[in-house]
């Protein structure tokens, strides 16, 4: 009775909400367009916590459900992306702010994502070089799309959401993993059941979701880790902290600069410079229609990137072989026998600090030893 509600059993109206064969901006989050929770009967009954997990791959998922789980027990249901499930205590200090003496289990779900959520580009009337100035692209404003519409993470996400009440970011210890949990709490937040017992403030920052800090709302917790040790999870689980709003905003920015300064410097540069360097970028044919040049291209990450390569190939070019002799000796004993001699250096000449003892003003006075090897 206390367990998950199975997902077959439970019926859910979906009239007023568009599938998406049938919405126009499906596999993809254009204005504010996102997708709405379809799983809230299956919420824990009164006195229980939902707790959502989410990881940045199913492999960390996987190994938060391991660790956290107790006895290591726990359900995996398959879906776009795998659920891990199971009850306990709650994992933090004390209890999360506002349900400390009510909760008295937490029923955890812990899924993730599959890398970011959501990709950059321009809008359609933006993609035709001919009918676009490059320049203009720096004042255009990028669209959001979805990285996987495949797999429709931020659906997935949205219906884990609304089995529960709050949301622990588990994304990785870096400013990518940073904007990724920004990104899910797109999806999560307007999804997450209602529990009038948990202070959550308002989303007005900087930009709400993506501004907001969080630090009075109870139900956004981030753990920070960087080893999968169980040891280690616990202890991350056991120090929550807030996210940080600053860290996903850089990353944002660093993904709408490098969006416009690569593709309107690629189509300025390849525009101008094609039929300049036709032996770097020949004409060619397909199906027997001649087609320009390859394009030129140009990024703030990969031309650096390139630059290190070359740096590296000149390297291996220009290296020049040392020839490196040894002797092999081999002693012809009384009787026809042989023995092949290996030198075997010093101690002192192998350990650092004593080169004036080894080869002081009389030379090197320490002594190799020999070993053989008959043969007959």
């Amino acid at each position: 009775a206390l367990g998950w509600r199975s997902r077959e059993a439970t019926t859910v109206s979906t009239a007023s909400m568009p599938t998406p064969a049938a919405s126009s901006s499906a596999g993809r989050r254009i204005n504010g367009e996102l997708p709405r929770g379809r799983f809230q009967s299956e919420v824990p009954p009164e006195g229980h916590l939902g707790v959502l997990l989410v990881a940045e791959k199913p492999a960390i998922a996987q190994a938060l459900a391991t660790a956290l789980a107790p006895g290591g027990r726990f359900s995996k249901e398959k879906g776009r992306l795998p659920v891990f499930s199971f009850t306990g205590p709650w994992v933090g200090q004390g209890g999360p702010q506002g349900c400390a003496g009510w909760a008295k289990k937490c029923h955890y779900r812990v899924t993730s994502t599959i890398g970011h959520m959501y990709s950059l580009d321009f809008p359609l009337s933006l993609r035709n070089w001919g009918r676009c100035d490059p320049e203009d692209l720096f004042d255009a404003t990028p669209q959001q799309f979805e990285s996987n519409p495949d797999v429709q993470v931020p659906q997935h996400l949205a219906d884990e959401a609304s089995r529960c009440h709050l949301v622990i970011l588990c994304l990785d210890c870096d400013r990518e993993g940073e904007a990724i949990g920004y990104e899910c709490l797109d999806a999560v937040l307007p999804n997450l059941y209602a529990e009038p017992r948990l202070s959550h403030g308002s989303t007005d920052g900087l930009g709400g979701v993506r501004g907001n800090d969080f630090k009075t709302d109870a139900r956004v917790w981030r753990a920070r880790f960087s080893s999968l040790a169980p040891s280690d999870l616990r202890a991350a689980l056991a120090a929550l902290t807030k996210p940080d709003p600053l860290q996903a905003l850089s990353v944002d920015a660093r993904a709408e600069i490098d969006l416009k300064v690569g593709i309107s410097l690629t189509r300025l540069i390849t525009s101008h410079l094609r039929d300049e360097v036709a032996d770097l970028a020949p004409a060619h044919e397909v199906d027997g229609e001649k087609k320009r040049g390859a394009m030129i291209s140009y990024g703030p990450c990969q031309t650096p990137t390139l630059g290190f390569c070359l740096d590296r190939w000149d390297m291996l070019q220009n290296f020049h072989k040392d020839v490196l002799q040894t002797l092999d000796v081999t002693l012809q004993l009384p009787g026809g026998a042989e023995i092949s001699l290996e030198w075997e250096p010093p101690a002192n000449l192998l350990s650092s600090g004593h080169e004036e003892s080894t080869f002081g003003k009389g030379g090197a006075k320490g002594k190799g030893k020999s070993k053989g090897k008959r043969s007959s």
